[in-house]
């Protein structure tokens, strides 16, 4: 049921409309309040951060930390899905307030953006096949790799194929619209490995019998981790930091690692009906 959910939100990809087309200036704390709504852009397949509920509205542990964000301003949260390599030029041209789609906080997109605080933080991993043991980077030479387009596992991939551990190996980079579909092409035998954040690969594992999760590990270094945070347009300070003091709060309360838990056990109650 999930899988037919995700499916058809992320087809339903909304044309973007610029928010200050109609007076409403993306991002600024006065104009979210004086129309009531703050608008946040995400690719709602990414358990349990983000991902389609039984009532088929996006929910998940960031759409709960903007549903707070939205209380403290006394407006409503619209969520709004779009491709998750859209999301970052989107809010960069004013298009909704904030995206919220599991983003790696990096140097390259803090030239588009600015980021919150981090809310979580991760490591790159596979999604195999079950009689598969791959497990370094470098096992992956020669193989077929697949991931969802601008996720940071498959820039780290692709660098691999072009420069790094798998140069000249014929690895063989493949990119899809959502990390759900290269599950699938993995299970029809037309990948070897997926490519996926930490959390988001062992609930897809869950989901997909036959599969399994492992951290993806190097020969000649340690895995380093990544954070996770929300972006909005540069400058728009005021924003930023309701953002961040709302995270912050969450973290220090325990709220968010429960969210994560909490959110976790739903989608693999969804997956199972």
């Amino acid at each position: 049921m999930l899988k037919k959910l995700l499916s058809g939100c992320v087809c339903a990809v909304l044309s973007a409309v610029m928010l200050t087309s109609c007076g409403r200036k993306a991002g600024d704390v006065a104009s979210i309040k004086k129309h009531g709504n703050l608008v946040v852009y995400t690719s709602p397949d990414f358990p349990p951060y983000e991902f389609i509920g039984e009532e088929g509205k996006a929910i998940g542990c960031e759409i709960a930390i903007l549903e707070k964000v939205a209380s403290k301003l006394g407006v409503k949260l619209e969520v709004k899905p779009a491709q998750f390599d859209s999301i970052i030029m989107a809010i960069a041209s004013g298009k909704a307030d904030l995206g919220a789609s599991g983003f790696t906080i990096t140097d390259e997109r803090k030239q588009q953006v600015d980021f919150t605080v981090p809310f979580d933080r991760s490591y790159q991993y596979l999604i195999l096949r079950e009689e598969d043991n791959y497990k370094y980077l470098e096992d992956l030479a020669g193989k077929a790799i697949g991931g969802q387009v601008g996720n940071t596992g498959m820039l780290l991939v692709e660098d691999a194929i072009n420069k790094g551990e798998l140069k000249d190996t014929k690895a063989e980079l493949k990119q899809f619209k959502t990390a759900s579909d290269a599950v699938l092409e993995l299970k029809n035998k037309k990948l070897d490995a997926v490519v996926v954040d930490k959390l988001v690969a062992i609930e897809l594992s869950k989901q997909n019998e036959g599969t399994k999760a492992v951290q993806l590990l190097f020969k000649t270094a340690e895995p380093e981790h990544e954070d996770f945070g929300m972006i909005v347009k540069k400058g728009n300070a005021e924003l930023l930091q309701l953002l961040n003091a709302t995270i912050t709060e969450m973290k220090e309360s325990g709220e968010l690692e429960v969210n994560l838990l909490k959110y976790s056990e739903i989608a693999r109650k969804l997956q199972d009906k």
